[in-house]
């Protein structure tokens, strides 16, 4: 029989976050997903100094599953838990707005809005 503990252990760590095709760990562009779940919450890591919380950092702010990337470059942290507390995951990302036109590749560059 599964005990709680291994069943939340397990789910957790089957729920993604949903990045673009083009971003990645090491560059988020804009907003993404969580994926929602009854056993397990997310929130975004803060600077309760910095007058952040888990909902509202400087550089992304979550509204239920979405969390949307502002205009503040950052290494932020996004963690999702379980309702038993037995089980944490962490995301490292690095959050780079986008804040030009164009994905910066070779096909697709950044257009300047003056140029």
């Amino acid at each position: 029989l599964a005990t709680g503990k291994g069943s939340q252990a397990r789910e957790i760590s089957s729920l993604p976050l949903v990045l673009r095709d083009v971003d990645n760990s090491e560059k988020v562009k804009v907003s993404f997903d969580v994926t929602p779940s009854s056993n397990v919450s997310w929130a975004l890591n803060f600077d309760e100094e910095a007058q952040e919380s888990a909902t509202e950092t400087k550089a992304l702010r979550m509204q239920g599953t979405k969390v949307i990337v502002k205009d503040q470059y950052s290494n932020s942290v996004i963690n999702a838990s379980t309702a038993d507390n037995w089980s944490i995951k962490l995301y490292r990302l690095a959050i780079v707005p986008k804040l030009f036109d164009g994905e910066g590749i070779a096909g697709d560059p950044y257009i300047d809005e003056d140029g």
